[in-house]
Protein backbone atom coordinates (compact mmCIF):
# COMPACT_ATOMS: atom_id res chain seq x y z
CA UNK A 1 0.00 0.00 0.00
CA UNK A 2 1.53 3.25 -1.43
CA UNK A 3 1.94 6.14 1.77
CA UNK A 4 1.59 9.68 0.95
CA UNK A 5 4.41 11.48 3.24
CA UNK A 6 1.69 13.21 5.37
CA UNK A 7 0.96 9.35 6.27
CA UNK A 8 4.12 8.46 6.86
CA UNK A 9 4.60 11.25 9.40
CA UNK A 10 1.76 10.18 11.06
CA UNK A 11 3.16 7.11 11.76
CA UNK A 12 6.45 8.58 13.01
CA UNK A 13 5.39 10.52 15.47
CA UNK A 14 2.03 8.59 16.42
CA UNK A 15 0.55 12.27 16.19
CA UNK A 16 -2.00 13.98 13.54
CA UNK A 17 0.37 15.90 11.40
CA UNK A 18 -1.83 19.60 10.93
CA UNK A 19 -1.82 19.95 15.19
CA UNK A 20 1.60 19.05 16.37
CA UNK A 21 4.95 20.03 15.63
CA UNK A 22 8.01 17.43 15.59
CA UNK A 23 10.28 19.01 18.18
CA UNK A 24 13.29 21.50 17.02
CA UNK A 25 14.90 19.98 20.47
CA UNK A 26 13.89 16.54 20.24
CA UNK A 27 15.96 14.55 17.89
CA UNK A 28 14.95 11.19 18.63
CA UNK A 29 11.49 12.63 16.81
CA UNK A 30 13.89 13.62 14.25
CA UNK A 31 15.17 10.48 13.71
CA UNK A 32 12.18 8.64 13.33
CA UNK A 33 10.89 10.68 10.74
CA UNK A 34 13.96 10.68 8.87
CA UNK A 35 13.92 7.01 8.98
CA UNK A 36 10.67 6.54 8.18
CA UNK A 37 10.97 8.69 5.04
CA UNK A 38 13.77 7.21 4.00
CA UNK A 39 12.62 3.51 4.37
CA UNK A 40 9.46 4.52 2.42
CA UNK A 41 10.02 3.14 -1.20
CA UNK A 42 7.16 5.06 -3.05
CA UNK A 43 5.26 8.19 -3.02
CA UNK A 44 2.07 9.81 -4.25
CA UNK A 45 2.39 11.61 -7.39
CA UNK A 46 1.49 14.73 -5.37
CA UNK A 47 4.84 14.14 -3.25
CA UNK A 48 7.10 12.95 -6.04
CA UNK A 49 8.39 16.80 -7.01
CA UNK A 50 9.63 16.90 -3.55
CA UNK A 51 11.84 13.83 -3.60
CA UNK A 52 15.53 13.98 -4.32
CA UNK A 53 17.00 11.14 -6.38
CA UNK A 54 19.67 8.85 -4.31
CA UNK A 55 21.89 8.22 -7.41
CA UNK A 56 25.23 9.64 -6.76
CA UNK A 57 28.29 6.44 -6.25
CA UNK A 58 31.71 7.14 -4.36
CA UNK A 59 33.34 8.23 -7.05
CA UNK A 60 30.83 11.32 -7.87
CA UNK A 61 30.89 12.64 -4.54
CA UNK A 62 35.00 12.33 -4.25
CA UNK A 63 34.54 14.41 -7.94
CA UNK A 64 32.79 16.87 -5.36
CA UNK A 65 35.07 17.24 -2.78
CA UNK A 66 37.87 17.85 -5.22
CA UNK A 67 35.69 20.41 -7.08
CA UNK A 68 34.99 22.65 -3.71
CA UNK A 69 38.48 22.23 -2.20
CA UNK A 70 40.66 21.93 -5.02
CA UNK A 71 40.65 25.79 -6.21
CA UNK A 72 43.35 28.92 -6.40
CA UNK A 73 44.50 28.50 -3.08
CA UNK A 74 47.09 25.91 -3.75
CA UNK A 75 48.24 28.05 -6.59
CA UNK A 76 48.73 31.17 -4.00
CA UNK A 77 49.08 30.09 -0.78
CA UNK A 78 52.60 27.80 -1.06
CA UNK A 79 54.04 31.34 -0.98
CA UNK A 80 52.71 32.79 1.65
CA UNK A 81 53.31 30.01 4.04
CA UNK A 82 57.10 29.80 3.06
CA UNK A 83 57.00 33.05 3.91
CA UNK A 84 56.02 32.60 7.53
CA UNK A 85 58.62 29.39 7.76
CA UNK A 86 61.31 29.65 5.31
CA UNK A 87 62.51 25.87 5.89
CA UNK A 88 61.34 23.30 3.24
CA UNK A 89 60.23 20.96 6.19
CA UNK A 90 59.01 23.11 8.23
CA UNK A 91 56.41 23.93 4.72
CA UNK A 92 55.56 20.25 4.27
CA UNK A 93 54.74 19.62 8.28
CA UNK A 94 52.20 22.98 7.77
CA UNK A 95 50.38 20.95 5.06
CA UNK A 96 50.53 17.75 6.40
CA UNK A 97 48.94 19.23 9.50
CA UNK A 98 46.23 20.91 7.67
CA UNK A 99 45.49 17.45 5.99
CA UNK A 100 45.63 15.66 9.36
CA UNK A 101 42.82 18.59 10.48
CA UNK A 102 40.63 18.10 7.57
CA UNK A 103 40.73 14.09 7.94
CA UNK A 104 39.56 14.35 11.09
CA UNK A 105 37.27 16.87 10.74
CA UNK A 106 35.74 14.71 7.47
CA UNK A 107 35.81 11.65 9.76
CA UNK A 108 33.48 13.71 12.36
CA UNK A 109 30.98 14.33 9.55
CA UNK A 110 31.25 10.76 8.55
CA UNK A 111 29.42 9.89 11.33
CA UNK A 112 26.87 13.00 11.05
CA UNK A 113 26.36 12.59 7.11
CA UNK A 114 25.15 8.36 8.48
CA UNK A 115 23.05 9.20 11.61
CA UNK A 116 21.32 11.85 9.20
CA UNK A 117 21.30 11.15 5.52
CA UNK A 118 19.43 13.68 4.13
CA UNK A 119 20.62 17.47 2.08
CA UNK A 120 21.66 20.08 4.04
CA UNK A 121 24.70 19.54 5.46
CA UNK A 122 26.01 21.30 8.51
CA UNK A 123 22.11 23.44 8.41
CA UNK A 124 20.98 19.36 9.05
CA UNK A 125 22.97 18.80 11.79
CA UNK A 126 22.65 21.99 13.65
CA UNK A 127 19.22 22.09 12.84
CA UNK A 128 19.23 18.78 14.66
CA UNK A 129 20.67 19.63 17.43
CA UNK A 130 20.15 23.30 18.57
CA UNK A 131 16.52 23.90 17.26
CA UNK A 132 14.81 26.01 14.87
CA UNK A 133 16.44 29.18 15.49
CA UNK A 134 19.88 27.80 15.25
CA UNK A 135 19.38 26.30 12.30
CA UNK A 136 17.72 28.94 10.72
CA UNK A 137 20.66 31.15 11.35
CA UNK A 138 23.15 28.26 10.47
CA UNK A 139 21.19 27.74 7.19
CA UNK A 140 20.58 30.92 6.19
CA UNK A 141 24.63 32.59 6.76
CA UNK A 142 25.61 28.91 4.72
CA UNK A 143 23.53 29.32 1.89
CA UNK A 144 24.53 33.21 1.52
CA UNK A 145 28.24 32.45 2.08
CA UNK A 146 28.15 29.88 -0.67
CA UNK A 147 26.12 32.06 -3.30
CA UNK A 148 28.89 34.60 -2.56
CA UNK A 149 31.49 32.11 -3.01
CA UNK A 150 29.66 31.44 -6.56
CA UNK A 151 29.78 34.84 -7.37
CA UNK A 152 33.58 35.27 -6.54
CA UNK A 153 34.55 32.19 -8.40
CA UNK A 154 32.97 33.10 -11.65
CA UNK A 155 34.53 36.41 -11.39
CA UNK A 156 38.06 35.31 -10.94
CA UNK A 157 37.54 32.57 -14.21
CA UNK A 158 36.58 35.85 -16.20
CA UNK A 159 39.76 37.60 -15.18
CA UNK A 160 41.70 34.70 -15.89
CA UNK A 161 39.84 33.61 -19.34
CA UNK A 162 40.51 37.32 -19.86
CA UNK A 163 44.38 36.95 -19.44
CA UNK A 164 44.53 34.46 -22.46
CA UNK A 165 41.45 36.14 -24.64
CA UNK A 166 41.93 40.14 -23.91
CA UNK A 167 39.18 41.44 -23.08
CA UNK A 168 38.11 44.22 -20.52
CA UNK A 169 36.31 44.51 -17.11
CA UNK A 170 33.21 44.44 -18.83
CA UNK A 171 34.26 41.55 -20.65
CA UNK A 172 34.72 39.50 -17.15
CA UNK A 173 31.61 40.71 -16.33
CA UNK A 174 30.16 38.80 -19.70
CA UNK A 175 32.36 35.85 -18.95
CA UNK A 176 31.44 35.17 -15.39
CA UNK A 177 27.30 35.73 -15.41
CA UNK A 178 27.48 33.30 -18.58
CA UNK A 179 29.61 30.92 -16.73
CA UNK A 180 27.02 31.02 -14.39
CA UNK A 181 24.07 30.40 -16.67
CA UNK A 182 25.69 27.77 -18.77
CA UNK A 183 26.54 25.35 -15.15
CA UNK A 184 22.96 26.69 -14.24
CA UNK A 185 21.45 24.88 -17.46
CA UNK A 186 23.16 21.69 -17.29
CA UNK A 187 22.44 21.34 -13.59
CA UNK A 188 18.85 22.35 -14.49
CA UNK A 189 18.33 19.42 -16.46
CA UNK A 190 19.15 17.42 -13.57
CA UNK A 191 21.39 15.36 -10.84
CA UNK A 192 22.99 13.03 -13.47
CA UNK A 193 23.90 15.97 -15.78
CA UNK A 194 25.08 18.27 -13.11
CA UNK A 195 26.84 15.49 -11.21
CA UNK A 196 29.00 13.95 -14.66
CA UNK A 197 29.69 17.29 -15.38
CA UNK A 198 31.70 17.39 -12.16
CA UNK A 199 33.23 13.81 -12.77
CA UNK A 200 34.77 15.92 -16.14
CA UNK A 201 36.02 18.40 -14.53
CA UNK A 202 37.40 16.85 -11.27
CA UNK A 203 39.29 13.92 -13.45
CA UNK A 204 40.73 17.23 -15.95
CA UNK A 205 41.60 19.25 -12.89
CA UNK A 206 43.78 15.84 -11.46
CA UNK A 207 44.95 15.00 -14.77
CA UNK A 208 46.84 18.79 -14.72
CA UNK A 209 47.92 19.03 -11.45
CA UNK A 210 49.41 15.68 -11.84
CA UNK A 211 51.03 16.74 -15.15
CA UNK A 212 52.69 19.95 -13.49
CA UNK A 213 54.04 17.18 -10.73
CA UNK A 214 55.86 15.00 -13.41
CA UNK A 215 56.69 17.97 -15.29
CA UNK A 216 58.44 19.33 -12.14
CA UNK A 217 60.18 16.15 -11.69
CA UNK A 218 61.21 15.74 -15.14
CA UNK A 219 62.21 19.04 -15.76
CA UNK A 220 62.88 21.04 -12.81
CA UNK A 221 66.08 21.95 -11.05
CA UNK A 222 66.27 18.83 -8.84
CA UNK A 223 67.84 18.96 -4.61
CA UNK A 224 69.38 22.14 -5.40
CA UNK A 225 66.99 24.16 -6.05
CA UNK A 226 65.54 24.04 -2.56
CA UNK A 227 68.80 24.05 -0.67
CA UNK A 228 68.82 28.07 0.02
CA UNK A 229 66.69 29.61 3.07
CA UNK A 230 65.12 32.33 3.81
CA UNK A 231 67.41 35.27 5.71
CA UNK A 232 67.58 34.43 9.58
CA UNK A 233 65.22 38.00 10.40
CA UNK A 234 62.71 35.88 8.25
CA UNK A 235 63.08 32.86 9.35
CA UNK A 236 61.41 31.53 13.19
CA UNK A 237 64.24 31.42 15.78
CA UNK A 238 62.75 30.86 18.97
CA UNK A 239 60.13 28.52 20.23
CA UNK A 240 57.73 31.60 20.71
CA UNK A 241 58.62 32.87 17.33
CA UNK A 242 58.12 28.98 15.55
CA UNK A 243 54.36 29.07 17.09
CA UNK A 244 53.83 32.13 15.67
CA UNK A 245 55.09 31.51 12.21
CA UNK A 246 53.29 28.16 12.18
CA UNK A 247 49.68 30.11 13.44
CA UNK A 248 49.65 32.58 10.61
CA UNK A 249 50.96 30.17 8.00
CA UNK A 250 48.53 27.40 8.96
CA UNK A 251 45.34 30.09 8.28
CA UNK A 252 46.09 29.93 4.64
CA UNK A 253 46.68 26.12 4.62
CA UNK A 254 43.53 25.85 6.64
CA UNK A 255 41.61 28.30 4.41
CA UNK A 256 43.09 26.10 1.40
CA UNK A 257 41.74 22.45 2.83
CA UNK A 258 38.43 24.57 3.60
CA UNK A 259 35.24 22.91 1.58
CA UNK A 260 35.76 19.23 2.97
CA UNK A 261 32.61 18.95 4.26
CA UNK A 262 30.67 20.20 1.05
CA UNK A 263 29.65 16.78 -0.26
CA UNK A 264 27.72 16.08 2.87
CA UNK A 265 24.67 18.72 1.11
CA UNK A 266 24.22 15.69 -1.28
CA UNK A 267 24.28 13.12 1.34
CA UNK A 268 19.93 12.16 0.65
CA UNK A 269 21.68 11.57 -3.29
CA UNK A 270 24.57 9.36 -2.38
CA UNK A 271 23.57 5.61 -2.92
CA UNK A 272 24.15 3.37 0.09
CA UNK A 273 24.90 6.32 2.20
CA UNK A 274 25.22 4.16 5.23
CA UNK A 275 28.24 2.69 2.88
CA UNK A 276 29.11 5.37 0.79
CA UNK A 277 29.54 8.90 2.63
CA UNK A 278 32.18 7.68 5.07
CA UNK A 279 33.88 6.62 1.53
CA UNK A 280 33.36 9.97 0.12
CA UNK A 281 34.21 12.28 3.16
CA UNK A 282 37.32 10.33 3.89
CA UNK A 283 38.48 9.29 0.40
CA UNK A 284 38.07 12.73 -0.94
CA UNK A 285 39.80 14.63 1.75
CA UNK A 286 42.68 12.01 1.88
CA UNK A 287 42.93 12.44 -2.51
CA UNK A 288 43.26 16.21 -1.60
CA UNK A 289 46.08 15.88 0.93
CA UNK A 290 48.05 13.65 -1.69
CA UNK A 291 47.47 16.08 -4.39
CA UNK A 292 48.53 18.75 -1.73
CA UNK A 293 51.36 17.46 -0.61
CA UNK A 294 52.45 16.38 -4.21
CA UNK A 295 52.47 19.80 -5.12
CA UNK A 296 54.23 21.31 -2.88
CA UNK A 297 56.81 18.91 -2.61
CA UNK A 298 57.46 19.52 -6.72
CA UNK A 299 57.36 23.56 -6.18
CA UNK A 300 60.25 23.21 -3.48
CA UNK A 301 61.95 20.77 -6.10
CA UNK A 302 61.76 23.44 -8.49
CA UNK A 303 62.25 26.17 -6.83
CA UNK A 304 64.34 27.53 -4.01
CA UNK A 305 62.52 28.31 -1.01
CA UNK A 306 63.74 31.64 -0.78
CA UNK A 307 62.15 32.02 -4.35
CA UNK A 308 58.59 30.73 -3.34
CA UNK A 309 57.99 33.09 -0.04
CA UNK A 310 58.73 35.94 -2.45
CA UNK A 311 56.16 34.80 -4.90
CA UNK A 312 52.81 36.04 -5.37
CA UNK A 313 51.64 33.29 -7.76
CA UNK A 314 54.38 30.22 -7.33
CA UNK A 315 52.53 27.85 -9.91
CA UNK A 316 53.03 30.87 -12.34
CA UNK A 317 56.79 30.83 -11.65
CA UNK A 318 57.21 27.07 -11.63
CA UNK A 319 55.62 27.21 -14.93
CA UNK A 320 58.04 30.10 -16.18
CA UNK A 321 60.83 27.78 -14.86
CA UNK A 322 59.77 24.97 -16.52
CA UNK A 323 58.21 26.13 -20.07
CA UNK A 324 59.66 29.67 -20.63
CA UNK A 325 57.46 32.45 -21.79
CA UNK A 326 54.55 29.84 -22.30
CA UNK A 327 54.29 28.98 -18.62
CA UNK A 328 52.00 31.66 -17.61
CA UNK A 329 49.61 30.79 -20.37
CA UNK A 330 50.03 26.87 -19.12
CA UNK A 331 49.28 27.94 -15.85
CA UNK A 332 46.52 30.20 -16.46
CA UNK A 333 44.67 27.38 -18.49
CA UNK A 334 45.17 24.89 -15.52
CA UNK A 335 43.96 27.32 -13.27
CA UNK A 336 40.69 28.10 -15.25
CA UNK A 337 40.27 24.34 -15.45
CA UNK A 338 40.51 24.53 -11.37
CA UNK A 339 38.49 27.26 -11.55
CA UNK A 340 35.06 25.78 -13.30
CA UNK A 341 35.03 22.69 -11.66
CA UNK A 342 34.64 24.59 -8.19
CA UNK A 343 31.73 26.86 -10.10
CA UNK A 344 30.04 23.65 -10.96
CA UNK A 345 30.44 22.07 -7.34
CA UNK A 346 29.00 25.13 -6.13
CA UNK A 347 26.14 25.64 -8.45
CA UNK A 348 25.42 21.23 -7.76
CA UNK A 349 25.92 22.08 -3.87
CA UNK A 350 24.18 25.09 -2.64
CA UNK A 351 20.71 24.50 -3.82
CA UNK A 352 20.15 21.39 -1.40
CA UNK A 353 20.37 24.01 1.66
CA UNK A 354 17.58 26.01 0.48
CA UNK A 355 15.97 22.44 0.00
CA UNK A 356 16.41 21.04 3.54
CA UNK A 357 15.49 24.15 5.14
CA UNK A 358 11.86 24.63 3.34
CA UNK A 359 11.43 21.30 4.14
CA UNK A 360 11.86 22.33 7.61
CA UNK A 361 9.20 24.97 7.48
CA UNK A 362 12.69 27.73 7.66
CA UNK A 363 12.31 28.97 3.90
CA UNK A 364 9.97 29.56 1.12
CA UNK A 365 7.75 26.08 0.53
CA UNK A 366 8.54 26.36 -3.00
CA UNK A 367 12.44 25.69 -2.45
CA UNK A 368 11.18 21.68 -2.02
CA UNK A 369 10.26 20.89 -5.91
CA UNK A 370 12.43 19.11 -7.39
CA UNK A 371 12.00 18.67 -10.97
CA UNK A 372 11.77 15.38 -13.26
CA UNK A 373 16.00 15.64 -13.43
CA UNK A 374 16.01 15.67 -9.43
CA UNK A 375 17.20 18.94 -9.13
CA UNK A 376 15.98 21.68 -6.92
CA UNK A 377 14.77 24.20 -9.71
CA UNK A 378 13.34 26.96 -7.53
CA UNK A 379 16.62 26.60 -5.47
CA UNK A 380 18.58 26.69 -8.30
CA UNK A 381 17.08 29.25 -9.76
CA UNK A 382 17.52 31.72 -6.80
CA UNK A 383 21.21 30.31 -6.40
CA UNK A 384 21.58 31.54 -9.91
CA UNK A 385 20.16 34.73 -9.59
CA UNK A 386 22.00 36.52 -6.72
CA UNK A 387 24.96 34.79 -8.03
CA UNK A 388 24.93 36.73 -11.04
CA UNK A 389 23.79 39.83 -9.52
CA UNK A 390 26.84 39.68 -7.34
CA UNK A 391 29.10 39.24 -9.93
CA UNK A 392 27.78 41.86 -12.21
CA UNK A 393 27.79 44.34 -9.18
CA UNK A 394 31.06 43.49 -7.52
CA UNK A 395 29.38 43.06 -4.32
CA UNK A 396 30.49 39.71 -3.13
CA UNK A 397 33.32 40.65 -1.07
CA UNK A 398 31.29 41.96 1.40
CA UNK A 399 28.90 39.31 1.79
CA UNK A 400 31.76 36.74 1.94
CA UNK A 401 33.55 38.84 4.65
CA UNK A 402 30.14 38.89 6.78
CA UNK A 403 29.53 35.10 6.35
CA UNK A 404 33.13 34.39 7.02
CA UNK A 405 32.55 34.20 11.24
CA UNK A 406 29.64 31.69 10.74
CA UNK A 407 31.28 29.90 8.43
CA UNK A 408 33.64 28.39 11.21
CA UNK A 409 30.66 28.71 14.04
CA UNK A 410 28.87 26.51 11.95
CA UNK A 411 31.84 24.13 11.94
CA UNK A 412 32.19 24.38 15.38
CA UNK A 413 28.17 23.54 16.12
CA UNK A 414 28.18 20.75 13.88
CA UNK A 415 31.11 18.72 15.23
CA UNK A 416 30.10 19.72 18.94
CA UNK A 417 27.15 17.87 17.46
CA UNK A 418 28.68 14.79 18.15
CA UNK A 419 28.43 14.67 21.67
CA UNK A 420 25.20 15.75 21.68
CA UNK A 421 23.43 12.91 19.66
CA UNK A 422 25.30 9.91 21.23
CA UNK A 423 23.84 11.75 24.49
CA UNK A 424 20.56 11.84 23.21
CA UNK A 425 20.41 9.29 20.95
CA UNK A 426 22.47 6.44 22.36
CA UNK A 427 20.61 3.65 20.89
CA UNK A 428 19.98 5.55 17.52
CA UNK A 429 21.41 3.60 13.86
CA UNK A 430 24.79 4.66 13.59
CA UNK A 431 26.33 2.80 10.07
CA UNK A 432 29.80 5.06 10.64
CA UNK A 433 30.87 6.09 14.11
CA UNK A 434 34.03 8.12 14.39
CA UNK A 435 37.23 6.60 15.55
CA UNK A 436 38.51 8.10 18.60
CA UNK A 437 35.71 9.20 20.08
CA UNK A 438 35.60 11.55 21.94
CA UNK A 439 39.11 12.60 21.32
CA UNK A 440 39.56 12.85 17.34
CA UNK A 441 36.24 15.47 17.30
CA UNK A 442 37.26 16.85 20.27
CA UNK A 443 40.53 18.15 17.90
CA UNK A 444 38.36 19.57 15.59
CA UNK A 445 36.60 21.59 18.23
CA UNK A 446 39.90 23.03 19.30
CA UNK A 447 40.97 24.14 15.83
CA UNK A 448 37.78 25.20 14.64
CA UNK A 449 37.78 27.25 17.99
CA UNK A 450 41.38 28.73 17.51
CA UNK A 451 39.83 29.74 14.06
CA UNK A 452 37.00 31.27 15.65
CA UNK A 453 39.23 33.64 18.16
CA UNK A 454 41.23 34.75 15.89
CA UNK A 455 38.47 36.25 13.86
CA UNK A 456 36.80 37.55 16.94
CA UNK A 457 40.52 38.86 18.08
CA UNK A 458 40.49 40.70 14.60
CA UNK A 459 37.61 42.33 14.39
CA UNK A 460 37.50 43.66 18.06
CA UNK A 461 41.20 44.89 17.54
CA UNK A 462 39.83 46.52 14.01
CA UNK A 463 36.54 48.48 16.76
CA UNK A 464 39.12 49.21 19.20
CA UNK A 465 41.26 51.28 16.55
CA UNK A 466 37.92 52.83 15.11
CA UNK A 467 36.53 53.91 18.92
CA UNK A 468 39.79 55.65 19.31
CA UNK A 469 40.04 57.80 16.34
CA UNK A 470 36.68 58.45 17.39
CA UNK A 471 38.40 59.70 20.71
CA UNK A 472 40.45 61.86 18.85
CA UNK A 473 38.72 63.98 17.13
CA UNK A 474 34.80 63.61 15.32
CA UNK A 475 35.15 63.26 11.88
CA UNK A 476 33.16 62.20 8.90
CA UNK A 477 36.18 59.68 7.73
CA UNK A 478 36.14 58.25 11.24
CA UNK A 479 33.02 58.15 11.75
CA UNK A 480 32.91 55.91 8.74
CA UNK A 481 36.17 54.32 9.42
CA UNK A 482 33.62 52.96 12.91
CA UNK A 483 30.86 52.08 10.48
CA UNK A 484 33.96 49.73 8.69
CA UNK A 485 34.84 48.53 11.51
CA UNK A 486 31.90 46.54 13.52
CA UNK A 487 31.62 43.08 13.85
CA UNK A 488 29.53 42.11 11.11
CA UNK A 489 29.77 38.44 12.67
CA UNK A 490 27.88 39.52 16.07
CA UNK A 491 25.27 41.93 13.98
CA UNK A 492 24.19 39.24 11.53
CA UNK A 493 24.07 37.01 15.08
CA UNK A 494 22.08 39.63 16.81
CA UNK A 495 19.61 40.86 13.76
CA UNK A 496 18.78 36.59 12.78
CA UNK A 497 16.29 36.25 16.20
CA UNK A 498 14.17 39.19 14.72
CA UNK A 499 14.34 37.83 11.00
CA UNK A 500 13.47 34.29 12.20
CA UNK A 501 10.37 35.86 13.91
CA UNK A 502 8.87 37.67 11.64
CA UNK A 503 9.60 34.25 9.62
CA UNK A 504 7.42 32.41 12.04
CA UNK A 505 4.70 35.42 12.37
CA UNK A 506 4.34 36.18 8.45
CA UNK A 507 4.77 33.43 6.71
CA UNK A 508 2.10 31.14 4.71
CA UNK A 509 1.36 27.82 6.42
CA UNK A 510 2.24 26.17 3.35
CA UNK A 511 6.13 27.71 3.81
CA UNK A 512 6.03 25.87 7.60
CA UNK A 513 5.44 22.54 6.41
CA UNK A 514 1.99 22.73 5.54
CA UNK A 515 1.06 24.12 9.04
CA UNK A 516 3.06 22.05 11.25
CA UNK A 517 4.75 24.75 12.69
CA UNK A 518 2.47 26.93 13.11
CA UNK A 519 0.69 26.62 16.48
CA UNK A 520 4.00 26.07 18.29
CA UNK A 521 5.37 29.39 16.72
CA UNK A 522 2.52 31.34 17.67
CA UNK A 523 3.14 29.58 21.26
CA UNK A 524 7.01 30.05 21.05
CA UNK A 525 7.33 26.28 21.53
CA UNK A 526 10.41 26.55 19.12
Amino acid sequence: MQRTAAQILRIALGKPCGNEILSAFDPSSAVRYNLAVNSSQSMSPKEEHKSLHRILGPWDGIAVTIGIVIGLGIFRTPGLVAQHLGSPDLVLLAWALGGLYALAASLTFAELSTLFPQAGGHYTYIQRAYGNYVGFLSGWTDSLSYIGATASIAVVFGEYLGLLAEYGAGGVKVVAASALLALAAINWIGLRWGSAAQNIFSLAKIVALSSVVIASFALGGGPSASASTLPAINAPGSAAQLIIAFGLAMQGVFWTYHGWAGVAKLSEEVRDPGRNLPRVLVGGVIGVIAIYLLINIAFLYVLPIDRIAASKLVAADVADELFGPRGGQIITALALVSIFGGLNANILQTPRIFFAMARDGLTFNLFTRVNSGGTPTAALFVTISVSVMLALTNSFESLLATTLFMAILNDLLAFLSVYIFRRRLPEAPRPYRAPGYPWLPLFSVAIASAFLLHILYGELSSLLVALKQIRQGLSLESFQGLLRSLPASILLVALSYPAYRLWLRFAAPGDRVGGMVEAAARREVL
